[in-house]
This record gives C-alpha cells, structure tokens and sequence, in this order.
C-alpha cells in the first residue's frame, strides 16, 4: 500500500460514495442501505493492475478496493457510487 494517507483517503471515499449512492438524489436508493452497509472492506494493493479494476466483490460479500486507486476518487464520489452500485448487482442478482 502506498502510505496511510492513501489508505485513510480511501476508506473516506467509500465512506462518502455509499452516502451518495444511498441519497435522494440518485433516485432514492435507500433500498441499497442493507446491502451497501454489508459489505466488507479488504484493501488490495495493486489490485487495479491484476484485475484491470478497482473495485471487485465475492459471494461473502467482500469489497475488494485498491486504496491507491480509490485515493482519485475523492473529487468524484458519484463516479465511485456507481461503481459500487455495479458491485452490489453482482452480488444482488445471484
């Protein structure tokens, strides 16, 4: 991992991305809450270059998050609520 800073800075933007997910002005996706709060954080160094990806889940509902990666998306959590909601449907429609 690059340094705490990077960590911290990650785990903040997740933090603020289910906010944005979970608000009314993305349509009123509070039915997300359940499932956006079940996930777990793991940090992956460098997973965005073994999967092409940030962010990746299992069927125990781990999120998978590259904190060097995620640390860019502070200026922009409405693109990282999304991803996260594209997550979620991995693990909403099995």
């Amino acid at each position: 991992m690059g340094n705490k800073k990077d960590h911290d800075d990650a785990v903040f933007a997740l933090q603020v991305a289910r906010y944005v997910l979970l608000s009314s002005g993305r349509q009123g996706k509070a039915y997300y809450a359940t499932a956006a709060y079940s996930l777990v954080e793991v940090p992956v160094p460098g997973l965005h270059a073994q999967c092409g990806g940030m962010l990746a889940v299992d069927k125990h509902w781990r999120l998978y998050y590259d904190p060097d990666s995620l640390s860019a998306y502070l200026k922009n959590p409405p693109a990282l609520a999304g991803a996260i909601e594209h997550e979620l449907h991995h693990l909403l429609r099995d």
